[in-house]
């Protein structure tokens, strides 16, 4: 009977400590400084940890014009079908930075809870079309 109880205060400790080793640690923020100029995002194609706050400071380094920042939870090859998108569900739209004026910064802040790839995007017109978009792959 001793010997019993004995072992079932050893299985569920180890299955305590199974739990815990299971258990991962938040994921540390990152600081992320991004261009956005010549209709491109700089870096275009970002890699963040799953439940990590992220903060995505984006510099405008053209001489005229704006630049927007806006993050879905899908990939589009058009900007209308994206546009589309984010009127019928504004769900699909994680975070989003207004347009950013020549030779101005602005920052957001985001947390991706889902793994998977998202799509960074420029709404101005034109602006898609000549290739300002890019992904954030977050790992799971």
């Amino acid at each position: 009977m001793r010997s019993t109880r004995l072992f079932a205060v050893l299985v569920s400790l180890a299955l305590v400590v199974v739990g815990c080793a299971g258990a991962s640690e938040p994921a540390e923020p990152v600081a992320l400084a991004m261009e956005m100029a010549h209709y491109a995002y700089t870096p275009d194609d970002i890699a963040v940890p799953t439940g990590a706050e992220i903060t995505i400071t984006a510099t405008n380094g053209d001489n005229s014009g704006r630049h927007d920042l806006v993050i879905v939870r899908d990939t589009f090859t058009k900007i209308e079908d994206a546009k589309r998108a984010m009127r019928s569900d504004p769900e699909i739209v994680v975070a989003e930075l207004d347009a950013v004026k020549a030779g101005k910064s602005d920052s957001l802040v985001v947390t991706f809870d889902e793994p998977g790839v998202y799509q960074i995007l420029c709404t101005i017109p034109g602006h898609f079309d000549n290739g300002m978009r890019g992904t954030v792959t977050v790992e799971g």
